[in-house]
């Protein structure tokens, strides 16, 4: 839709233009006491750091429901019963193929881990997310996200997958999206948000380390149930500073990226929850 579309090209702008749900971390904040283990145990691999052309994996993000061929980290098992999104990889023949061409100038051009990002509206409703050499490609009715990359298994790649392209598919899919990283607090989403650069992560991984749940880094997804904004939440996934917080007190590290830790968060959020 024209509206999704537009709402893409301004998304740098979303936390200027959405200064509500804002927390201040503070030693306020108690340390919160847990038993048992993570709330979601780790997905099942095919192989150490490599990503498998398995078919069949259901998984759910930022409000979609998630078909996939691929095994995917952070994320949570989908609903079987509910609608999906296709996520399939591709040859970049067979996107070319299905791609309707471009119409008029991309709706959104930046830099992310050093590499042009572009995404483009197709002429007949599809959108081409390109990220370097790789590109993603959306259908028209947005049930099939194709995705080609000429190395499987490289961090950054994966990366910008669980990121960027999942959160444009669910814009796309009709929900709003806030530039901020989030937690969950006595069953409310409580969302921190800054630009980029401003300490959404650092405030999100001190208050996963004093035990509450994450609910989504950087991006959150928000619908409507009865007129009130509802929260989906994203992957369980972070970027820490590479001199900040010893990654391994959180979760698994997946890779080192920019600067950065890429990890797997052991605690997190499956199930919609209304904000703070």
């Amino acid at each position: 839709p024209a509206s999704s579309s537009s709402a893409i090209a301004s998304r740098t702008n979303v936390s200027d233009t959405s200064p509500k749900w804002l927390i201040a971390c503070s030693t306020a904040i108690p340390e919160r006491t847990t038993t048992g283990g993570p709330i979601f145990p780790a997905e099942e691999r095919a192989g150490s750091g490599r990503w498998t052309v398995v078919g069949g994996r259901r998984y759910r993000a930022f409000g979609l429901e998630l078909d996939s061929e691929l095994v995917l980290p952070g994320l949570s098992a989908g609903d079987p019963a509910r609608p999906s999104v296709s996520v399939r990889v591709v040859t970049r023949e067979e996107l070319d193929r299905d791609w309707s061409g471009k119409a008029g100038t991309p709706l959104w051009a930046t830099r992310i881990d050093g590499l042009p990002v572009a995404i483009l509206r197709g002429c007949r409703g599809d959108h081409r997310i390109r990220f370097g050499s790789a590109a993603f490609q959306l259908s028209a009715d947005g049930r099939t996200l194709s995705c080609d990359a000429a190395d499987l298994d490289a961090p950054t790649w994966q990366r910008f997958l669980l990121d960027t392209v999942l959160w444009c598919t669910s814009l796309l899919a009709g929900f709003e999206q806030l530039h901020a990283s989030s937690v969950l607090i006595d069953g409310r989403v409580a969302a921190i948000l800054a630009r980029s650069g401003g300490g959404k992560t650092s405030i999100a991984a001190e208050l996963v380390r004093r035990g509450y749940p994450l609910f989504s880094d950087d991006v959150v997804a928000l619908g409507s149930t009865a007129g009130r904004p509802l929260a989906h939440a994203g992957p369980r996934l972070m970027n820490l500073p590479e001199d900040g917080l010893d990654p391994s007190v959180l979760g698994r590290p997946l890779a080192r990226i920019g600067g950065e830790a890429w990890i797997e968060v052991r605690r997190g959020i499956v199930e919609p929850a209304p904000l703070s």
